[in-house]
């Protein structure tokens, strides 16, 4: 059954065909440019139906939620004092990085689902699939969650029945969250532009963003690698002798996380791997102190 509604509220009537399966997947058949126009939009480097798979970037509500998670405001509590960096410009037209203080509501974050999408065929036909989905009453929100990010992002998507997908489970996936920049001078313009814009069209976040960058650059990463799809505005860079690795998001991040792990390890990871489950050795946030952190970790 094709669904092609804006957003579904309740999952019951779309699974009951598959009462007695125990997995589904939520797919949408690719067979136009349109369709293809959104691959690319959502993050994929190239539309490659032998395997290709990543986290999507993005686009709208549902795509957001299942990127960045979301905060809900305790409002019935006080507000807490909380600290952001920033870089200032004092009246002598220079630049100054400081903490900025100021007061918010208490949070309470909710993790997102970090749902990635593969491009595969099936019967010949080429499609956008999610990953295999528990068909059980615990797993509602989840397919309902996918569903809508399908609808989202395509307009258009179905279900479909795990043992009738045999090519599904046997397809060789490989992630495309990652690229590595090619080789040449890493300068802040040059990366900008291979990576698409990830610079803030505020003056102010835009000089921030090139001074984190600039303070890590500085120390002579041996690779730098930047993010396709839900991982846009995500910088890494490789120190080999000193075994480290920083990942760092231009965008909206609020610390650099720090990983000894082999990068060709860590670069077959999900998102949800790597930060939510806190596999970074250090997580150095963006406060005043954050360029001597840098500087004791790398000089």
């Amino acid at each position: 059954m094709l669904i092609t509604k804006t957003r579904i509220k309740e999952i019951d009537k779309y699974i009951v065909p598959f009462k007695n399966e125990e997995g589904l997947y939520v797919a949408t058949e690719i067979n136009s440019r349109i369709l293809e126009g959104r691959l690319k939009m959502i993050g994929f480097p190239t539309v490659d139906f032998t395997g290709i798979k990543i986290l999507p970037r993005a686009i709208g509500p549902v795509s957001k939620f299942n990127v960045e998670g979301r905060d809900d405001l305790l409002k019935n509590l006080p507000k807490e004092t909380f600290y952001y960096d920033a870089y200032i410009k004092d009246w002598h037209g220079d630049y100054h990085y400081v903490d900025m203080p100021g007061k918010r509501y208490r949070r309470n974050h909710i993790e997102g689902p970090y749902q990635e999408i593969s491009l595969i065929t099936i019967g010949g036909k080429n499609y956008a699939i999610s990953d295999l989905l528990p068909n059980t009453p615990e797993g509602k929100e989840l397919l309902k969650h996918v569903v809508n990010l399908f609808l989202e992002i395509f307009g258009v998507c179905t279900i479909l029945d795990k043992n009738k997908c045999p090519e599904v489970s046997s397809a060789p996936l490989k992630r495309a969250n990652w690229q590595i920049l090619p080789e040449g001078e890493i300068v802040w313009e040059r990366v900008n532009q291979i990576v698409g814009n990830i610079q803030d069209s505020s003056e102010l976040v835009g000089q921030l963003q090139k001074y984190r960058f600039k303070t890590i650059i500085k120390y002579k990463p041996d690779f730098v690698y930047y993010g396709n799809g839900g991982f846009h505005g995500y910088l890494v860079f490789v120190f080999k002798k000193k075994n480290l690795v920083l990942m760092e998001n231009m965008v909206y991040g609020n610390a650099t996380y720090v990983f000894r792990d082999n990068w060709e390890e860590l670069s077959k990871l999900s998102k949800a791997e790597i930060i939510k489950h806190n596999l970074q050795e250090k997580r150095l946030v963006h406060r005043e102190s954050w360029p001597y952190q840098i500087s004791a970790l790398l000089k």
